[in-house]
Formats: C-alpha cells, sequence, structure tokens
C-alpha cells in the first residue's frame, strides 16, 4: 500500500466535477491500494491519458452514485482510478493494465 499522505495533491475538472490527481510516476509499478486522508483507496481501472474524457465522466458518475470517493493517480501514459469501498481489481488486472 502507498502511503500518499505528504504527496501534494492538484485537482482536475473532468465533465464539470473535480478529482483529486497525485503523481505516482516515482514507483516502480501502480500499488493496488493507496492511503490519503484518513481513506483507503483501492484500483479499479486505468484509462489511457489521452481519451479518458470519453469514457471517465459515466464511470465517475456511476462510482459517486455508489457513495464512493475517487482519487485519480497519474503515471505515464495512463490515469489510475482508485476508490474507497468494494474490494477492486486484483494484481493480474493491475498489472494487465499497466
Amino acid at each position: 500500500m502507498l502511503q500518499a499522505e505528504q504527496q501534494e495533491a492538484s485537482t482536475v475538472a473532468i465533465d464539470g466535477r473535480e478529482f483529486p490527481l497525485i503523481n505516482i510516476s516515482d514507483v516502480p509499478t501502480p500499488p493496488l491500494k493507496i492511503a490519503r486522508g484518513g481513506a483507503v483507496y483501492t484500483y479499479t481501472k486505468s484509462y489511457p491519458l489521452k481519451g479518458y474524457g470519453a469514457i471517465f465522466p459515466q464511470d465517475a458518475e456511476a462510482f459517486i452514485n455508489e457513495g464512493r470517493q475517487i482519487l485519480l493517480a497519474r503515471r505515464g501514459d495512463r490515469l489510475y482510478v482508485y476508490l474507497t469501498g468494494g474490494t477492486g481489481a486484483t494484481k493480474e488486472d493491475a498489472e494487465a493494465e499497466a
């Protein structure tokens, strides 16, 4: 689990909503879980940086309707989505999208 308490977060506006965004480019592999602000976020999926805006807003709406909080993490040319609650993806899913 990545402890991201000290890592500075920016925000990114997508489809009229703001989401916290951290940079995880300095970690060797994308973590399955990130601890930040007293919450534990679990990896759920990733999108290519080019084109995520077409799909992510619908997914984000569904996550929010489920009562989950969203943390975005940028690494290389991918945008990783981490959510509170639920079990998230498996390690194999994370490695397949890396």
